[in-house]
This record gives C-alpha cells, structure tokens and sequence, in this order.
C-alpha cells in the first residue's frame, strides 16, 4: 500500500525536498503513550477551561440561552468537518510516512478548506433564516468567524509530525483564551448577553489559530501557490474519510437539533449541559487517536497484523484507565453538573452516567477506526460510520419521542456500541487479505 492512493506523477511531485524541513529528530518526542499522556494533560487543562465557560454560561445566562449557544456551536461543529472533509486524517497519514511533503500539504489543505467554506457558509444563511426569532442567527453569524479561522489552522500538521508540544499548545490555548475574554466580555458589558460567549469563542480561536501560523512559519519555509491537480487530488483521496465525517457529524449535529423540536428549550439547555461533558470526554478519544496515528501508519508498511498488535497492545493497556475515568465520572455525575453547571441541571444526572457508557464505546471504536485507516479501508470505515447514523438518528428520533431527554441519551449508546461492533467487524474480517 502506497504512501496515499495517488497517482505516480503527483506522489513525486509532493515528495520533491522542499522548504528546508527541520530535522526528522527535532519531530519525535517520545513514544506513544508518553506523548498521549503529554495532550492528555493539555485536554484537561481544556477541559476545565471549557466546563468553566459552560458554567458561566449557564449560570448567568440560563437553560434556554445554553440550548441555543449549544445548539449554534453544534452548526459550527458541522460547518467544521464539512469544510475539513478529511482532509487532516489523509495529509497526517501522508506526511507520517513521509515529512518531506509537509510543507506542501499545509498550502493544499489550506486551499481545499477555504474553497469548501463557500457552499458552507451559504447553507449557513439559509439555516439561520429557519431559527429568526432568536439568538441562534446572530450567534451563527459570529461563530462564521472562527469556520475561516478552522480552514487555515494546520493543527493537523502538530499530529503527523508528534509535535506535542505544539499540538498541547492548540488544544489549551483557544479554550483558556475562549474564558479568559469571556470573562473580559461580561466584565466590560459588550457583547451582551449570549452574544458575548460567541465573540470570545471567536477571539479564543483567531489566538490559537495565529500561535499555530507563527509555529509554522518558523518552521517551515512554505510553498508557492497549490496546484489545482494537487488539491483536486487531496479531495479525492480524502474523500472516503470526509464522507464518514459528514455522515457522522450529521448525527452529532442534528442531536440537539432534533431534541429543541420535541422538547422545550429549558429540557434542550438541561441536555446540553451532560452533552458537553460527553463531547469533552469524547475529545480524549479523538485525542488519543491523534497520537496514535502516525504509528499506525507507520506500522501499516509492515503489513494490517503489524497495525492489529499495535491496535491490541493499545486498547490492552488503555481501556481499563478508560473505564475507571468514566465510573468517577459517572458516580460523582450529581455533584459535578450542580458545581458546573448549577442546582436546576442535577436531574440530568441519569443523562450524563448514559453517556459514559456511550463514551467508553466511543473510545474503542475510535482506536479501532484509526487502525482501519491507517490501513487504508476508508471505505469500509465509512460504511460503518453510515449505518451507525442511521440507527443513530432513528433511534434519536423514536426514542425522545417516547422518553425525551434520557431516551436521546440512550440512542447515544446504542449508536456508538453499534460502531464499536462494526468497526472490529472489519478489522477481523477477511484477514488473509490484509
């Protein structure tokens, strides 16, 4: 299996010695588990700058102002991955098994997110018509500024080259900026209200985002202009990874999206509150399979039962910190969403001790998904991601109809227990051909 499934003359062309690339050396900073425990550390630190946000948030503002704060980051979230389109998983694939093409990337990426950013940013528009009325257009209009900072962020580029460093720099600073000008907002009374959240996430993130171009630019000595063929032909081998973010981002997305319309917007807030703890605890997974990635790619030279022991070694010597995390979580539930988030959300503490099981099924799947890329079943790792949405969303829909917040919870679970299954299906199947 190639270096990325492209074609001879461009593959040499991306792999021409360019740019001065600083020594391979200077790009490892110890094995695996150290550099996890290194992000690790720098994601908690987020973490609770973010709980802290949210408490704020839902302290001052309340549960109906929380739902549609929620609900507006959730369309950024989307906005995100579709204008990402897998991108960051095929350039840190492609530059972990060969750094030289570093450089060039950065220009294709950066090239291919802002040309995404146009249709995006119009279905935007579109959707915040259908929320006139309330804050969630205004909030939308002021979170558009931090899909553009997404697009030319190159934090993938801390992933592929294991600079934990530079990627612990990036997942602390847009959060602990994020708070800090919160805090400034609030003090100073502009923005007002809701709004104020929404600027200081947009200051958090322009902080983070020039701190990663200075690391870069000092770095590197970047490329002329991206050839059209160059980013054309990114899309198409990012194109399997993007179609399963999309697919699952839009189960992610329409989760509050499907709850405001059946519930009312104080139920949507309470639910949003266990909802972000669930996406900070998610956030280790995906954490976690930044570090391991390039591993794993590198481990898929030597064939798919190199990255299977990988694969195996890791989930042996995780899951089991993973799971005590959780049940700390899960027993402390009541006692850690009334100091965050206040008394009024302590009944959603069934929610939150539901979506740790979810998370511990996430994690797993998602390690298991990073060894299916790393081997190159894009495909299969979007069939997968497809039929969890879908049971995801139907089940979403039947089961808060019928139980409401706890039964959104529960169709959670169901969907990321479901991926876990499907995602090892395909790891172990038809092993004669790996």
């Amino acid at each position: 299996m190639g270096l990325v499934p492209c074609s001879k003359p461009l593959a040499a062309r991306w792999s021409e010695p360019i740019l001065g690339l600083i020594p391979l050396r200077a790009l490892k900073k110890g094995a695996p588990a150290r550099r996890f425990l290194l992000v690790a550390a720098a994601n908690i630190l987020a973490a609770g700058a973010g709980l802290a946000l949210f408490s704020l948030m839902a302290k001052s503002q309340g549960p109906s102002a929380l739902g549609q704060m929620s609900l507006a980051l959730s369309f950024l979230v989307y906005g995100l991955i579709l204008s990402n389109y897998g991108t960051d998983s095929a350039a840190i694939r492609a530059v972990s098994q060969n750094p030289e093409i570093a450089p060039r990337m950065i220009a294709n990426v950066v090239a291919f997110r802002l040309t995404t950013n146009v249709p995006i940013l119009i279905g935007g528009a579109l959707l915040a018509f259908y929320y006139r009325g309330s804050h969630v257009p205004a909030l939308m209009a002021i979170l558009t500024c931090s899909l553009i900072a997404g697009a030319v962020s190159p934090a993938w580029l801390a992933t592929g080259t294991e600079r934990s460093d530079v990627l612990g720099y990036y997942t602390v600073a847009s959060p602990v900026a994020t708070l800090l000008f919160a805090l400034l907002f609030t003090f100073i009374g502009w923005p007002s209200g809701i709004l104020a959240f929404a600027a200081a996430r947009v200051a958090g993130d322009l902080v983070a985002t020039v701190g990663l171009l200075w690391w870069v630019l000092a770095t590197f000595r970047l490329p002329g202009r991206p050839q059209v063929a160059d980013v054309l032909e990114l899309g198409r081998v990012a194109n399997p990874i993007g179609a399963s973010r999309v697919i699952s981002g839009f189960g992610q997305a329409a989760d509050l999206f499907i709850l405001s319309l059946i519930v009312s917007r104080v139920d949507t807030g309470i639910y949003a509150a266990s909802l972000r703890v669930y996406l900070l605890l998610v956030s280790m997974s995906l954490l976690y399979s930044g570090v391991v990635f390039p591993a794993f790619s590198r481990a898929a030279k030597d064939g798919g039962g190199a990255v299977k022991a990988h694969l195996y070694d890791n989930l042996k010597r995780t899951l089991p910190f993973a799971a005590a995390a959780l049940l700390a979580v899960a027993g402390s539930a009541p006692l850690l969403l009334g100091i965050v988030f206040g008394p009024q959300f302590q009944q959603s503490e069934i929610l939150l001790r539901v979506l740790c099981v979810a998370t511990l099924f996430n994690f797993a799947s998602v390690t298991i998904g990073t060894a299916l890329m790393a081997i190159g079943r894009f495909h299969q790792f979007m069939q997968n991601t497809m039929l969890s949405t879908i049971i995801l969303i139907f089940a979403k829909i039947l089961l808060t109809v019928e139980f409401g917040p706890i039964g959104a919870a529960a169709a959670t679970c169901l969907a990321e227990a479901a991926m876990m299954v499907l995602q090892l299906r395909s790891l172990t199947a038809k092993q004669q051909q790996i």
